[in-house]
Protein backbone atom coordinates (compact mmCIF):
# COMPACT_ATOMS: atom_id res chain seq x y z
CA UNK A 1 0.00 0.00 0.00
CA UNK A 2 1.32 3.62 -1.03
CA UNK A 3 2.46 6.02 1.81
CA UNK A 4 0.43 8.71 1.84
CA UNK A 5 3.20 11.81 2.16
CA UNK A 6 0.69 14.79 2.64
CA UNK A 7 0.59 13.46 6.47
CA UNK A 8 4.45 13.41 6.57
CA UNK A 9 5.21 16.64 5.92
CA UNK A 10 4.02 20.23 7.84
CA UNK A 11 1.66 22.42 6.38
CA UNK A 12 1.22 25.75 7.02
CA UNK A 13 -2.58 26.33 7.62
CA UNK A 14 -4.00 28.82 5.62
CA UNK A 15 -7.50 30.79 5.62
CA UNK A 16 -6.71 31.05 1.72
CA UNK A 17 -7.89 28.53 -1.22
CA UNK A 18 -4.77 26.77 -2.70
CA UNK A 19 -6.22 27.64 -5.85
CA UNK A 20 -7.30 31.16 -7.32
CA UNK A 21 -9.77 30.72 -9.39
CA UNK A 22 -9.59 34.58 -10.55
CA UNK A 23 -11.89 33.90 -13.65
CA UNK A 24 -14.95 32.98 -10.61
CA UNK A 25 -13.41 35.90 -8.30
CA UNK A 26 -12.58 38.66 -10.34
CA UNK A 27 -16.39 39.92 -11.16
CA UNK A 28 -17.34 39.65 -7.31
CA UNK A 29 -14.37 41.44 -6.06
CA UNK A 30 -15.11 44.39 -9.04
CA UNK A 31 -18.68 44.56 -8.08
CA UNK A 32 -17.94 44.94 -4.28
CA UNK A 33 -15.47 47.67 -6.12
CA UNK A 34 -17.92 49.49 -7.55
CA UNK A 35 -20.61 49.48 -4.87
CA UNK A 36 -18.54 50.34 -2.05
CA UNK A 37 -16.86 53.14 -4.36
CA UNK A 38 -13.08 52.30 -3.55
CA UNK A 39 -11.31 54.28 -6.15
CA UNK A 40 -13.77 57.33 -5.04
CA UNK A 41 -12.79 57.29 -1.42
CA UNK A 42 -9.09 56.66 -2.09
CA UNK A 43 -9.37 60.30 -3.87
CA UNK A 44 -11.19 61.75 -1.22
CA UNK A 45 -8.84 60.51 1.16
CA UNK A 46 -5.92 61.98 -0.54
CA UNK A 47 -7.75 65.62 -1.07
CA UNK A 48 -5.59 68.29 0.36
CA UNK A 49 -2.03 66.03 0.00
CA UNK A 50 0.51 67.11 -3.06
CA UNK A 51 -0.93 66.15 -6.47
CA UNK A 52 0.69 63.65 -8.46
CA UNK A 53 -0.73 63.78 -12.45
CA UNK A 54 0.29 61.39 -15.06
CA UNK A 55 -1.26 61.79 -18.26
CA UNK A 56 -2.12 58.61 -19.99
CA UNK A 57 -1.94 58.57 -23.51
CA UNK A 58 -4.48 56.44 -26.05
CA UNK A 59 -4.29 53.08 -25.59
CA UNK A 60 -2.57 52.30 -29.31
CA UNK A 61 -2.24 55.77 -31.40
CA UNK A 62 0.51 54.44 -33.93
CA UNK A 63 -0.74 50.42 -34.75
CA UNK A 64 -2.05 47.31 -33.14
CA UNK A 65 -2.24 46.19 -29.80
CA UNK A 66 0.90 43.94 -28.48
CA UNK A 67 2.26 43.11 -25.78
CA UNK A 68 4.08 46.44 -24.91
CA UNK A 69 0.75 48.34 -24.97
CA UNK A 70 0.13 46.18 -22.05
CA UNK A 71 3.63 46.57 -20.04
CA UNK A 72 2.67 50.55 -20.80
CA UNK A 73 -0.67 50.06 -19.24
CA UNK A 74 0.65 48.03 -16.52
CA UNK A 75 3.96 50.24 -15.40
CA UNK A 76 1.53 53.50 -15.68
CA UNK A 77 -1.28 51.74 -13.14
CA UNK A 78 1.78 50.90 -10.75
CA UNK A 79 3.14 54.64 -10.86
CA UNK A 80 -0.47 55.78 -9.88
CA UNK A 81 -1.27 53.12 -6.88
CA UNK A 82 2.21 53.50 -5.66
CA UNK A 83 1.96 57.54 -5.79
CA UNK A 84 -1.32 56.96 -4.04
CA UNK A 85 -0.28 55.07 -1.28
CA UNK A 86 2.68 57.29 -0.73
CA UNK A 87 0.75 60.41 0.29
CA UNK A 88 0.00 61.75 -2.77
CA UNK A 89 -3.57 62.41 -4.38
CA UNK A 90 -3.16 60.44 -7.75
CA UNK A 91 -6.48 60.23 -9.70
CA UNK A 92 -5.71 58.09 -13.48
CA UNK A 93 -5.83 60.57 -15.89
CA UNK A 94 -6.75 59.15 -19.24
CA UNK A 95 -5.44 61.26 -22.26
CA UNK A 96 -6.14 61.24 -25.99
CA UNK A 97 -4.31 64.23 -27.38
CA UNK A 98 -1.98 62.89 -29.97
CA UNK A 99 -1.91 65.80 -32.33
CA UNK A 100 -3.86 64.12 -34.66
CA UNK A 101 -1.38 61.67 -35.46
CA UNK A 102 -3.24 58.60 -35.88
CA UNK A 103 -6.36 59.54 -37.89
CA UNK A 104 -3.40 61.71 -40.24
CA UNK A 105 -1.91 58.59 -40.70
CA UNK A 106 -4.91 56.48 -41.31
CA UNK A 107 -6.19 59.48 -43.79
CA UNK A 108 -2.43 59.44 -45.91
CA UNK A 109 -2.96 55.85 -46.14
CA UNK A 110 -6.12 55.69 -47.62
CA UNK A 111 -4.98 58.40 -50.27
CA UNK A 112 -2.31 55.40 -51.67
CA UNK A 113 -0.44 57.55 -54.47
CA UNK A 114 -2.14 60.69 -54.43
CA UNK A 115 -1.00 61.71 -50.69
CA UNK A 116 1.83 63.63 -52.02
CA UNK A 117 -0.22 66.13 -53.96
CA UNK A 118 -2.50 66.60 -50.80
CA UNK A 119 -2.25 70.36 -48.84
CA UNK A 120 -2.71 70.46 -45.23
CA UNK A 121 -6.12 71.87 -45.65
CA UNK A 122 -7.52 69.10 -47.34
CA UNK A 123 -5.84 66.61 -45.31
CA UNK A 124 -7.35 68.23 -42.17
CA UNK A 125 -10.76 68.25 -44.01
CA UNK A 126 -10.43 64.13 -44.76
CA UNK A 127 -9.55 63.66 -41.32
CA UNK A 128 -12.31 65.38 -39.34
CA UNK A 129 -15.17 63.23 -41.92
CA UNK A 130 -13.31 60.31 -41.59
CA UNK A 131 -13.98 61.08 -37.48
CA UNK A 132 -16.96 59.68 -35.95
CA UNK A 133 -20.37 62.56 -35.63
CA UNK A 134 -19.72 62.23 -31.26
CA UNK A 135 -15.61 63.21 -31.37
CA UNK A 136 -15.73 65.65 -35.05
CA UNK A 137 -14.32 68.80 -34.59
CA UNK A 138 -15.97 72.02 -35.53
Amino acid sequence: MAQNYNDTIHKMQTPFEMRAGLPKKEPKMLEDWEQNHVYEQMIKNNEGKPQYILHDGPPYANGNIHMGTALNKIIKDIIIRYKNMSGFQAPYVPGYDTHGLPIELKALSSLGDKKAGVSKLELRQICKASLPPSTSAS
